[in-house]
């Protein structure tokens, strides 16, 4: 019987990528490396799944018999799950592309860990330049054009149209979700 420590799982194939980059970011805490397998797995230290019917319109991290169950309502928000999974309880920080910090020497999942997610707005995006690598778009949860691309199997770009700096009226009311201090 392999280790609970040694197994990330995925219900849907679509989730293999993800599974496989969190793998690698979690190698340092491990003596071997994690293994990525498809389907239901009762002995996984992490099961990857998409369920709309467990989570609308975001994604959810709780532990469950030993097993963390991260869930999304879509490939996106499991994508956003599995990173926030790296930041808020692996302790991994990334800074820029080429600066990863681990802030812990060994990796915990509490017991109650039960937390979950759900975004004000779809898109996400920076308005500078630097942040335009994938995988640093993907750690800071970030998902919109125009200067970021990210790839189909994590949940692609979220573009509305082309290059727009600010929200305006369309989108934001500043009525709305504004009580002052708010240009156009």
């Amino acid at each position: 019987m392999e280790n609970k420590q040694m197994i990330i799982s995925v219900q849907e194939d679509s989730l293999f990528p993800l599974a496989q980059k969190i793998a690698g970011y979690l190698k340092p805490f491990f003596s071997e490396p994690l293994k990525v397998k498809s389907g239901t797995c009762e002995d996984a230290l992490i099961l990857f799944s998409i369920d709309c019917a467990k989570i609308q319109n975001g994604y959810s991290l709780k532990k469950e018999g030993g097993t963390l169950h991260i869930i999304g309502s879509s490939l996106a928000q499991t994508v956003r799950g599995g990173y926030a999974f790296l930041e808020k309880i692996a302790g991994i920080r990334m800074y820029t592309k080429d600066i990863i910090r681990y802030e812990k020497d060994i990796l915990v999942i509490p017991d109650d860990t039960d937390m979950e997610y759900h975004p004000t707005f779809e898109c996400t995006a920076t308005d500078w330049l630097s942040p335009t690598d994938c995988e640093y778009s993907l750690f800071n949860g970030l998902n919109g054009e125009p200067y970021r691309e990210i790839p189909e199997e994590f949940g692609s770009t979220v573009s509305y149209m082309g290059f727009c700096h600010t929200l305006s009226t369309q989108f934001c009311s500043a009525k709305k979700y504004f009580d002052k201090f708010f240009t156009i």
